[in-house]
């Protein structure tokens, strides 16, 4: 019986570290399968931005020879080879670049006999029959023919085709009249191209002015046929795979239609077996999917590791962990059974820990010293308790000089907080004002020199115990500098704004004067006039902008009640919106006693800047209504207007310098660009949030957020 009884611990111990063996397999196994899908997500986000960064490319380059288009009078073939050649050449990408014009019915035989007339004797506007066949055009209103074409070479059987004639191509064409943007096909083949190698059709419209009464339309379009093969090979997917369980990755591609469904594309692995691998990138368990848009177009990528299989391929980390584990038991066994053996050498083990104990505080202590930020920290009595070398760099100070005594010693501005408490001991609710905020704060040297200090306070808890916790850096240079900087902005200020004031006052006495000037000549000095007007706001707005972003403009924020602001703006934009025909409403939905805090000129600006600008964009007789409201933690203030619709893929760039929606405005005039900018950098620094939307209404809704204020009131406000 004792011998069987003397095995139980050792065939319990073997129990568990079998057990435990298998977790650690199990755990170890499950945490590899989840690294390599982390890779492979890592690849696929990677290949999702090349693949975009790459088809971006060409379109830049389709965007901007169609700017090249609309530049000029006449582009001539010999001049669209020369324009054309560096692009193709550069991009493998592109089977060929192609000019389409909008040719109506009547200009047919004069686009026909100028191409002749170009060495093309047999040139004829033609299309395809359900056969493949080639045949002349059928009547139509308007054709999309082929007139130019580089490389001719490979690709001259296209010359003359309509576009218009076959149902891909022309849906492509007419999503680029619809929307007045760069628009590309479904996946297509070419004439007489290997189904196998699918390409697409990109085009950017041209407009022009037929005649300076005339408003601009598109007269035709630049077309790049991009082969999506080559379009993947310049991927180079194999880069991205780090792990040797990811052999090889394939990409496959699916076209997202109109009705959620998806069609095969292409295949970077094994073109041959395209209807496998569609099949295979759905089955597949490891496996990314990710979106890349091609101009209006959508792609789906599906990406995943080729033959990915631990049986084929085995990971040999989790038998090793599992090894070790098991080693672990075994090594526990025995100390187990040394330790229930030896009790005596509990005291060693003891004195070990007290050794590793003193080892941590020194690397404490050392990795405090070797912050390359002061450290400061101070108990609830307000004295000094730690202080690092960085902070001994900056008061000129040693730590056995200032641990004990009181934080004022460094930062003056610290006795006021010890002698607001009449017990003289610190309260979390006395310091929250600090906590968690970045403040400036005035210092004092040991040789009583002041400097001034940018001090960060957190809490930390040891054993129930608080320590406010200060990182303290020495920003004396950076505030000169600052103050420098100030100063070189007033002097621009003075200096660009004296010549500008120069000429406004030389238009001002030659407009007096006009009887003897001709009518070319009043026109130029009009002309100069409004560019000199759109150069003085450039100069304000860069100005404002350089101030804002240097806290120039900076003063104590204040309680203020939305509502105020907004009249204030509509009051200064009333003269503006009368001299356009445009009406300004107001609408209130706040309580009266509902604030926010901030800089009232800086927030006057901004709702300035948002009025100016829906005026700007607003039709003639139409209205423009400002809105305040609110939600449980933020205050809105929104401008609605009735112009144009703002597309998405304005959206990132919208609120960044000189980003501007077209040229001219509603009214004909210029803008600068700069009136959103300023308006996203006096937002922020408020902590809010700026965006816009389109209402059911068909309008343009511009709106920012700002926190709710519910603090104290200051005495005597009458912002309401």
């Amino acid at each position: 019986m004792r011998s069987h009884a003397s095995k139980i611990p050792h065939i319990t111990m073997i129990i568990i570290g079998l057990f435990v063996s298998s977790l650690v397999f199990v755990s170890v196994l499950e945490r590899e399968e989840k690294h390599l899908k982390q890779e492979l997500d890592h690849a696929a986000l990677n290949i999702a931005k090349d693949l975009e960064r790459e088809v971006d490319t060409q379109v830049y380059a389709l965007q901007s020879i169609a700017t090249f288009f609309e530049a000029s009078e006449l582009v001539d073939r010999h001049e669209f080879y020369s324009l054309v050649t560096p692009f193709y050449k550069r991009s493998p990408s592109f089977q060929a670049i192609q000019w389409v014009p909008i040719v109506p019915a009547s200009e047919k035989s004069r686009y026909e006999a100028v191409a002749q007339y170009d060495g093309f004797p047999g040139f004829r506007f033609f299309e395809r029959d359900k056969n493949g066949e080639f045949i002349p055009v059928e009547k139509r209103d308007h054709y999309y023919p082929v007139f130019y074409l580089e490389p001719f070479q490979k690709n001259g059987i296209a010359l003359g085709y309509d576009l218009g004639s076959e149902t891909h191509r022309n849906t492509a064409i007419q999503n680029a009249l619809k929307n007045k943007t760069t628009s590309a096909s479904k996946a297509i083949y070419l004439m007489k191209g290997d189904h196998s190698k699918p390409v697409i059709m990109v085009l950017s419209p041209i407009s022009k002015k037929l005649t300076d009464r005339d408003a601009s339309r598109i007269t035709g379009f630049v077309l790049g046929v991009i082969q999506i093969n080559a379009l993947i090979d310049r991927v180079s997917p194999r880069k991205y795979a780090a792990s040797k369980a990811l052999r090889n990755i394939n990409i496959t591609i699916f076209e997202e239609n109109d009705d959620y469904s998806r069609t095969y594309i292409s295949s970077r692995n094994y073109p041959k077996q395209a209807a496998d691998i569609k099949n295979q990138a759905y089955e597949q368990t490891v496996r990314t999917i990710k979106t890349v848009k091609v101009a209006d177009q959508s792609w789906r990528l599906i990406i995943y590791p080729n033959a990915y299989k631990y049986k084929i391929s085995p990971n040999l980390k989790p038998f090793i962990a599992s090894g070790m584990s098991l080693f672990f038991i075994f090594i526990l066994a025995i100390l187990m059974r040394a330790y229930l053996q030896k009790k005596q050498k509990a005291e060693e083990h003891l004195e070990e820990k007290t050794t590793s104990l003193s080892a941590s505080e020194e690397r404490f202590y050392a990795i405090i010293d070797s912050m390359a930020e002061g450290l400061v920290a101070i108990g609830v009595n307000g004295n000094i308790e730690i202080f690092n070398h960085a902070a001994e760099s900056i008061f000129d100070y040693n730590t056995q000089e200032v641990i004990g005594k009181q934080a004022s010693l460094l930062v003056p501005s610290a006795a006021e907080l010890l002698t607001s408490s009449p017990s003289d001991v610190l309260t979390k609710n006395q310091l929250d004002q600090f906590i968690g905020v970045t403040r400036e704060a005035e210092g004092l040297k040991k040789n009583g020199a002041s400097i001034t200090l940018s001090v960060s306070i957190t809490e930390v808890s040891i054993k129930g115990k608080s320590l406010f916790v200060g990182m303290i850096k020495d920003i004396t240079e950076q505030k000169n500098l600052t103050l420098m900087k100030s100063e070189l902005i007033r002097t621009a200020n003075h200096n660009l704004r004296a010549p500008l004031t120069s000429i406004k006052g030389a238009l001002s006495i030659i407009k007096n004067n006009t009887s003897e000037l001709s009518g070319k000549t009043l026109r130029t000095l009009a002309t100069i006039n409004t560019n000199s007007t759109r150069l003085g706001e450039l100069i304000a707005g860069i100005l404002d902008m350089e101030k804002l972003n240097t806290g120039v403009f900076s003063t104590p924020n204040e309680p203020i009640t939305l509502s105020h602001i907004a009249k204030k703006g509509i009051a200064a934009s009333e003269e503006f919106a009368k001299s356009v025909n445009v009406k300004l409403e107001y609408c209130s939905q706040l309580p009266d006693d509902l604030l926010t805090r901030g800089n009232e000129d800086h927030l006057l600006q901004l709702v300035e800047h948002l009025i100016i600008n829906a005026i700007k964009h607003s039709p003639p007789e139409t209205s423009i209504t400002v809105e305040t409201s609110s939600s449980d933690s933020a205050i809105r203030l929104t401008v609605f207007d009735k112009g144009k619709d703002i597309t998405e893929a304005l959206r990132p760039q919208l609120f960044t310098r000189f980003s501007s929606l077209e040229d001219t405005d509603s009214h004909g005039r210029g803008g600068c660009g700069l009136g959103l900018s300023i308006a996203s950098i006096i937002v922020e620094q408020h902590q809010g949030k700026i965006d816009f939307y389109r209402t059911t209404d068909e309008e343009t809704a511009f709106y920012f957020e700002l926190p709710i204020y519910s603090g104290p009131r200051k005495s005597g406000d009458n912002t309401a």
